[in-house]
């Protein structure tokens, strides 16, 4: 016998809101990666002059991590992200597993996290005069703010029990991080690349929807302002 949560109407609408922005970022981020494999030579909506050009930003090197595309990155996030939320709303049989509750999980969540952003400092090193025109501070202080916060987060929520909560927590350290690598991503548009991809940017301003979504709705929670009712399957 195991104890699960169930939303309220109001963290319904919250979390539909954010389902919303999700299946956004999964239709975003499938154009991204058409635009990305698109044969030499077709043609693009979204490429109007040479600087509001998807193909100059989409088809760079700085389009893929370790030879994956940033766009199939995305796609894999919202996709899940958006199963997940389904799951939630729905209160779906698969969503009710242990795993996003478990504190090894959301430990190594929280580690992996804090590591990238701490990455992300020797990344951007390297293109720091083309993104702040000299020594990178602005870089270190952004990526340890964010590992700090991410940090207090898990201290906070490791030990939570309850179901919703801690997902809500999960997914607040990984769109802290989607943020401030989208971030990273905008300043290399802007300053490195000198062009803006329409795609690239909606698909970022989601990703910081759902932050302020999340953490709105954890706020709530944290303050009692939620009623938390259990079911026992």
């Amino acid at each position: 016998m195991s104890n699960f949560s169930l939303l309220s109407s109001k963290q319904k609408k919250v979390y539909t809101m954010m389902l919303f922005f999700s299946l956004a970022g999964v239709f975003v981020t499938a154009y991204l990666i058409y635009i990305h494999f698109k044969p030499a030579g077709a043609s693009s909506f979204c490429n109007l002059d040479d600087y509001w050009n998807c193909d100059r930003v989409n088809q760079s090197p700085f389009a893929e991590i370790f030879g994956i595309p940033m766009s199939f990155l995305g796609f894999g996030f919202y996709s899940i992200l958006s199963i997940l939320l389904i799951g939630l709303i729905k209160n779906y049989k698969y969503w009710r597993g242990e795993l996003l509750t478990s504190k090894w999980f959301f430990s190594l969540t929280s580690i992996i996290s804090v590591l990238m952003s701490v990455g992300l400092i020797l990344l951007e090193f390297k293109f720091s005069k083309a993104l702040y025109g000299f020594f990178p501070i602005v870089s270190i202080v952004r990526n340890l703010l964010v590992s700090v916060l991410i940090l207090l987060i898990y201290k906070k929520y490791k030990n939570n029990d309850d179901q919703i909560t801690k997902f809500t927590a999960w997914l607040g350290i990984l769109t802290l991080f989607g943020v401030n690598f989208s971030l990273y991503l905008t300043g290399i548009e802007l300053f490195v690349l000198q062009g803006i991809c329409m795609f690239c940017i909606t698909q970022q301003v989601l990703i910081i929807l759902i932050c302020i979504l999340n953490f709105h709705e954890l706020k709530q929670l944290n303050n009692g302002k939620r009623t938390i009712t259990t079911i026992k399957v």
